[in-house]
């Protein structure tokens, strides 16, 4: 009895943490920069208690940062691909392949590399303010 007791208990405690996560980045990549900005605007919203000028003031900022992480992320690719069809142009076949296999060993390299790395830690309210003179 006690037992089947605690695995209730258990299960109710995980399915409520299940719950209440937040979405995954996989999730926010996936929306459009006005939908991000939106949602950090109400995340704000609720923890700084933001009014309606602030919300509009500090939804017009991330927006723009939003739109300017997407340009910046599209013109990284298309830099990555002008740089490969520039290698493609003057390499044959085999020495191309030989490129790319590389280029994709990197590529795991880096993304090994990252998921190895601790996540980034919130800095110190204190640590971060501003030297007096």
């Amino acid at each position: 009895m006690i037992k089947r007791l605690l695995i209730l208990i258990t299960v109710a405690i995980a399915s409520v943490n299940g719950f209440s996560q937040e979405p995954s980045p996989k999730n926010e990549a996936t929306k459009t920069p006005a939908q991000r900005a939106e949602n950090q605007t109400n995340r704000l919203t609720k923890e700084l208690g933001l009014n309606a000028e602030q919300q509009a003031k500090a939804k017009a900022i991330l927006l723009k940062r939003e739109e300017d992480k997407e340009n910046l992320q599209k013109a990284t690719r298309e830099g990555f691909e002008k740089t490969k069809s520039e290698f493609k142009s003057f390499l044959n076949s085999e020495q191309f392949q030989k490129f790319e296999k590389k280029e994709m060993e990197m590529r795991k390299k880096r993304d090994e590399k990252r998921k190895q790395s601790p996540p980034p830690t919130k800095a110190d309210p204190q640590s971060t303010a501003p030297i007096e003179k």
